[in-house]
């Protein structure tokens, strides 16, 4: 969308037509006294200019110089046609035999635009408008009644079907990032009507030449906005967030993004890079969706392209279809992902500019249109034949007019989100004493005080106006349900309130359209007038102060978060550092540092804290120009720095322009301590039990019982415990591993592939044939560092190790690699292996895997039936293990791979190989070992093993402690590491390969129809399996304990520790507590 959302350049063709028709229909269309009319045909089209805010291309924008200048359609020797007819021997112009055959002096070539003259013959018009007796396209009686040829339908109702009363339960409201730094204005996404909103769109990113990343639309942008934008959720968690991408700036002749969008659609290779990359930054600022103008997305994206096709904007005639293939690689890539992503894109209502749409194909891969219907007239309209008459800038009539062209090509008012305009278009009229509507206009009137621009008033300046100005008096047209106001005696503004908007309301409702939006929610004034006037009713800000207690106001806990980092200490006498070379001292551990005195933006000094006391979660909080950082409930702040630092932080190293950054560390018993607090209404007292109170608007009592117990750390991985855990991958199929021995148990007699070499994987049939798939290399960690050293696109420089000793938080978090690898990593892939034959099972049997451990007797899966139907054993037994499976010469998988006819061997390219390695990691290996063993639904410690530990924890052993605490401590890691932004994108990434990967199989072999469609059922089902076997499973094996995995352990702990006098008794307990809370963080992005 446009930053004003300039809608509605209604652009007519008229070759053969007399002006006086066309005038006189312009005239009679707004109630105008007709002026004088000529009577020369003429052939007009727009090209609109805009500068900013200002001078943008309107409904009946119609590029000729004179509204009564007569053109001459005569023609002659070195007399060419003016609208590039041919010139006919009678000296006019025309198509057909009559003007193109014999005796044609020029442009003998021409053809019509539709018809029986067009090339080819009877060519349709764009969006199925009426084809003329002469061959051109339009939608008025003059086009489509008399001699018409195609399409003579003058007034087409909408497709049926659609749900009335519609219009209102889908409501996006546009926010201009820009405001976030407005000088008499600002906004914040949080000073939005969130509660009234289902959508917020963030308006807009931009997109950077070559790589095709999503960048801020400038300098003054902060990244940071980003998140502050998703940070809406919490005030509204049903609120989905989408970052509209492009705009009419961006597509502004001229500028290095204009061709941008026509650049990315053009290829296959392109489209799909931008849409990965368009999910890697979903994931990472956590939008639901994209708006492309091209209009994201529950990441979401919204394609703001303005316009495809349209020479006068910079685009080409194969835009057009590219623009649809675009469209379908976003859909088919966030398909992939398991995440649920939106896509929506905007478009034009002008014919000019949406005849450039195809929009049955593009409506295909959207979630919904969203259509600019606003911004109809403006100053622009000075050079229209109309001239420069005041009209308002919305009209009722007119987007009635512009969706009749959705309909001709059968799209369906619920496939429609109408657009609002919170905001005024203004004029200064020529004649004071003339102020109705078609009255001459001078120019654009006085700027507002605020927005700062002639020609334009935001709602909160309208508003301002009639408060101020006493006595002034609107006027309703009733017929085109806007209202205009005339004040200062030659200042008039067009705008919506709300009378004009339940106007709109009751029409679109009365049709079925599926949701409004707002240009922008931003522009409307402090009480959300223009909202509450939208909706119909008053809306109010939603409450956006924190319900913990603020440790700023409250004594609750006042100790426990004051001696929080009391013994840190920034090192400033140190030199600059990079970020992954800084050390403590012995006995001390490195919790952040501070940018303060670096010059590079990763370097700093060290911020170090005893081993006895480093406080946990630390990061530095404070964004934007003024940074104004402030800790958070149960924080305490260490220390204030201008630059900020790591290894968390809100926002960047770069330096406060006012304010200062705060360094917060959480005090990790805090929310123990405040546990029995509550509130109370204003002025009550509390129980007798209760120990404080603090006020405000209402009563806190809390009763803090005891201190915290002694904190428990631990040192111990499941790698410590067995040492063929983590020599080598632990998702092998039918008992390649065992469940979690004791220290002293006998190694397992299976003997363990090497890391990165061919791995057999193995599955039966439903024929009960046993099908052996072996996977592909894949680099060791040496050979993973080597491949960075060499730059190898994709490979990530940093690597997840555990932070902490904490034993109830293992802090996992990305260390930079250094040049060898690290001795406790491993390579990693985010998508394990085994998933390759787990998922053939199933799209053979057509049943999903139950969470249970596969045995001998649990060979095959045998839960839930897929909706898909099974793909035959032949096609497993002779097709998909073949080397000869498929054809030669398909398109390589990557660049680097080799030819694979194998098909499964695609599979397991995609997911990580020797050539392919850009999507593998480095992990923790104790991590990993976890990870292999719980996505095959296996545990990481059995439960005599279990047993075995508490029992002997209880009898003295502290490091038994350690040891039952383990596989639960490296479970939580587990899904810290699932959770982390660049390994969703890598997942995603890896599964909408493999989702096209299944689909190349599909189209070249026999018997295969429905591979992907079993991928798509096959992948969140199975991981959300996975998660679901963490939380919840119960072993029919370990039927003694009776318990979900997680809670199992932690249940049987508890209730030994519980029934014990040992010294321990309450650091464990809290412990417990403490992993206990993380349960329902237990699961992948995808299901959030």
């Amino acid at each position: 969308m446009s930053s004003t959302r300039k809608l509605w350049t209604w652009v007519t063709i008229l070759s053969v037509l007399s002006l006086p028709i066309f005038n006189s229909y312009l005239w009679q269309f707004y109630n105008y006294d007709s002026p004088q009319q000529s009577s020369t045909p003429v052939k007009t089209r727009s090209y609109p200019v805009t500068n900013g805010f200002d001078d943008e291309p309107s409904l009946l924008s119609i590029n000729t110089s004179s509204l009564a200048r007569r053109e001459d359609y005569s023609c002659g020797p070195g007399r060419p046609c003016a609208n590039g007819a041919c010139c006919g021997g009678g000296g006019f112009c025309g198509y057909g035999p009559t003007y193109c055959g014999d005796g044609c002096v020029s442009n003998c070539n021409a053809h019509a635009e539709c018809g029986k003259d067009s090339e080819p013959p009877n060519k349709i018009c764009p969006l199925n408008t009426c084809c003329s007796e002469f061959g051109f396209c339009g939608t008025i009686s003059t086009y489509c009644t008399g001699k018409c040829q195609s399409n003579c339908v003058l007034n087409p109702p909408p497709p049926g079907g659609s749900p009335k009363n519609s219009a209102l339960k889908r409501m996006i409201g546009y926010y201009e990032s820009w405001s976030y730094r407005s000088k008499c204005n600002q906004k914040s996404p949080s000073d939005l009507p969130l509660s009234e909103l289902t959508h917020l769109n963030f308006a807009f990113a931009y997109i950077a030449p070559g790589s095709f990343d999503l960048i801020p639309m400038d300098d003054q942008t902060p990244e940071s906005l980003w998140k502050l934008s998703t940070d809406a959720k919490q005030y509204n968690p049903s609120l989905k967030v989408f970052v509209a991408i492009g705009g009419w700036t961006f597509s502004d002749n001229d500028t290095v993004t204009q061709p941008l969008f026509g650049e990315i659609a053009s290829t296959a290779a392109n489209r799909q890079k931008f849409a990965d990359n368009v999910v890697r930054f979903a994931n990472r600022y956590g939008f639901d969706g994209c708006v492309t103008g091209l209009t994201a997305i529950g990441v979401s994206l919204d394609i703001d392209w303005e316009y495809p096709g349209a020479p006068d904007r910079g685009g080409k005639p194969e835009d057009t279809e590219n623009f649809t293939l675009l469209m379908k690689t976003l859909r088919q890539t966030f398909n992939g992902s398991p995440r649920q992503l939106g896509l929506t894109f905007t478009a034009p209502s002008s014919y000019w500019y949406l005849k450039w749409f195809d929009l049955p194909g593009l409506v295909k891969y959207a979630d919904w249109i969203n259509l600019m219907s606003y911004d109809l007239h403006g100053t622009w309209d000075r050079n229209n034949p109309i001239g420069a008459i005041v009209q308002g800038h919305t009209n009722l009539t007119e987007i009635q007019l512009a969706a009749q062209l959705l309909w001709r090509v059968g799209i369906k008012p619920e496939q429609v989100t109408i657009g609002f305009g919170f905001y005024g278009r203004s004029f200064e009229l020529s004649d004071p004493s003339c102020s109705k509507p078609g009255c001459r206009f001078k120019g654009g009137a006085r700027p507002g005080p605020c927005s700062d621009t002639s020609g334009v008033l935001q709602y909160y300046e309208i508003q301002a106006i009639l408060k101020q100005i006493p006595g002034l008096k609107p006027v309703h047209d009733e017929k085109a349900a806007v209202k205009y106001l005339v004040f200062d005696k030659n200042q008039w503004v067009s705008y919506d309130d709300a009378e004009t908007f339940e106007q709109k309301i009751a029409w679109a409702n009365s049709i079925g359209i599926g949701g409004s939006l707002i240009w922008a929610a931003d522009t409307d004034d402090d009480k959300f007038t223009a909202m509450s006037g939208l909706v119909g009713k008053q809306v109010s800000h939603v409450d956006v102060q924190q319900k913990s207690l603020l440790p700023t106001v409250a004594n609750v806990a006042a100790n426990l978060i004051g001696q929080i980092g009391q013994e840190c200490q920034v090192l400033k006498d140190h030199e600059c550092r990079p970020s992954r070379d800084l050390r403590c001292e012995k006995g001390f551990s490195l919790v952040g540092w501070d940018r303060d005195g670096c010059k590079n933006g990763d370097e700093g000094k060290p911020i170090c804290c005893p081993d006895a006391a480093a406080p946990m979660n630390c990061q530095w909080r404070g964004s934007g120009g003024d940074c104004n950082g402030q800790c958070h409930a149960g924080e305490s702040t260490l220390f204030k720095s201008s630059w900020g630092g790591g290894f968390e932080a809100q926002s960047g190293t770069n330096k406060c322009g006012r304010g200062v950054k705060v360094f917060c560390c959480e005090a990790g018993d805090w929310k123990d301590t405040i546990s029995g607090c509550y509130w109370t209404d204003c002025g009550n007292d509390c129980s007798s039990s209760a120990e404080m109170r603090v006020g405000r608007k209402r009563t806190d009592c809390c009763k803090v019982t005891k201190p915290p117990p002694p904190k428990l750390y631990c040192d111990i991985t499941i790698c410590d415990l067995d040492n063929t855990a983590c020599s080598g991958d632990a998702d092998f199929e039918y008992g390649a591993k065992r469940d979690l021995q004791a220290t002293n148990s006998a190694v397992s007699d299976f003997a363990l592939e090497k890391r990165g070499s061919r791995r057999p994987f193995k599955w039966y049939t439903t024929a009960g044939l046993l099908i052996t798939q072996e996977s592909l290399t894949y680099p060791t960690p040496s050979r993973y560092v080597r491949l960075l050293q060499q730059n190898l696109q994709g490979l990530s420089r940093r690597w997840w190790q555990i932070r902490s000793r904490d034993c109830g938080d293992p802090h996992l978090t990305q260390m930079e690699i250094g040049d060898t690898p690290p001795s406790d990593g491993q390579v990693e892939h985010p998508i394990p292996l085994v998933t390759a034959s787990r998922f053939a099972a199933v799209a053979n049997h057509g049943r999903q895997w139950r969470p249970i451990p596969t045995s001998q007797r649990n060979t095959v899966p045998d839960g839930e039936r897929t909706r898909t139907p099974a793909i035959r054993a032949e096609f497993w037994q002779n097709v998909w293990n073949n080397g000869q499976g498929l054809p030669s010469g398909l398109p390589r998988v990557t660049p680097n791979s080799p030819e694979l006819r194998r098909p499964v061997d695609r599979i397991y390219e995609r997911m990580g190989s020797s050539t392919n390695p850009s999507h593998l990691t480095i992990l923790r290996n104790s991590v990993n070992a976890a990870k292999g063993l719980l996505e095959i639904f296996r545990r990481p410690m059995s439960p005599d093993n279990l047993r075995t530990h508490v029992t002997a924890a209880l009898a003295g052993s502290e490091r038994d402690i350690q040891a039952f605490m383990a596989p639960l401590r490296d479970t939580v890691a587990m899904f810290q590491y699932l959770r982390d932004p660049d390994l969703v994108t890598r997942m995603d990434t890896i599964a909408a390969g493999v989702y096209s990967e299944l689909q190349i199989i599909e189209l070249n072999t026999q018997g295969s129809e429905g591979l992907s469609a079993h991928w798509n059922e096959f992948y969140p089902y199975y991981f959300g399996q996975v998660s679901e076997f963490v939380r919840n499973y119960v072993s029919e094996l370990f039927s003694r304990l009776s318990l979900p995995i997680v809670s199992d352990s932690i249940r049987y702990i508890r209730q030994q520790y519980e029934a014990s006098n040992d010294p321990n008794r309450e650091s464990v307990l809290k412990e417990l507590q403490e992993i206990e809370d993380k349960i329902p963080d237990m699961k992948y992005a995808f299901e959030d």
